[in-house]
C-alpha cells in the first residue's frame, strides 16, 4: 500500500512541468493584480511625434507615462508560477495615471502604488493602474 502511494506521488511529481525557480522565484516577485504593489523609480513622459504631410513642424504629444526603476524587478503570475517562468527583466512600468497627477513629478523619484497588469502587445509589457503617486525626497 505504501509503495503504490509513493509511486503515484512520484509519477505526479515527474509529470508536472517545472520551471527553474518556479514557485519559489514567484514568491520573491511582484505579483500581477496585487493591490498593494509599491514601486520606486523616476517618472518619465514617453512622447510620440505626429508628422503631417508637407509640414516642417512636428507636433509632440505624450504617448504615455512610465516609471523607470533603478534596478530590475521580477514580476510573476501566481496562477502560472509552476509552468511559466517569472519575468526578471522588468525595468520600466507603464503608468495608467491622469496627466494632472504627474504634473510636477516628471524626472523625479516617486513611489507608485497600485495593481500591476500585462500590457499585451504594447511596450513596456508591464503596466500599473496608479492609485497613489508620492514624491520621494
Amino acid at each position: 500500500m505504501i509503495r503504490s502511494t509513493s509511486l503515484a506521488a512520484l509519477a505526479l511529481l515527474v509529470s508536472t512541468p517545472i520551471v527553474p525557480g518556479g514557485a519559489a522565484a514567484a514568491e520573491r516577485c511582484q505579483v500581477y493584480g496585487a493591490a498593494d504593489t509599491t514601486l520606486k523609480g523616476k517618472v518619465y513622459a514617453f512622447e510620440a511625434f505626429t508628422d503631417e504631410e508637407g509640414s516642417i513642424m512636428r507636433e509632440r504629444k505624450t504617448d504615455y507615462y512610465a516609471l523607470v526603476l533603478p534596478d530590475r524587478i521580477c514580476v510573476a503570475d501566481r496562477a502560472t508560477a509552476l509552468t511559466e517562468a517569472p519575468d526578471f527583466r522588468v525595468t520600466i512600468v507603464r503608468l495608467d495615471v491622469p496627466a494632472r497627477e504627474v504634473k510636477g513629478l516628471l524626472q523625479k523619484t516617486v513611489e507608485a502604488t497600485g495593481p500591476l497588469s500585462r500590457a499585451e502587445g504594447e511596450e513596456p509589457e508591464v503596466a500599473m493602474k496608479v492609485w497613489k503617486l508620492t514624491p520621494v525626497p
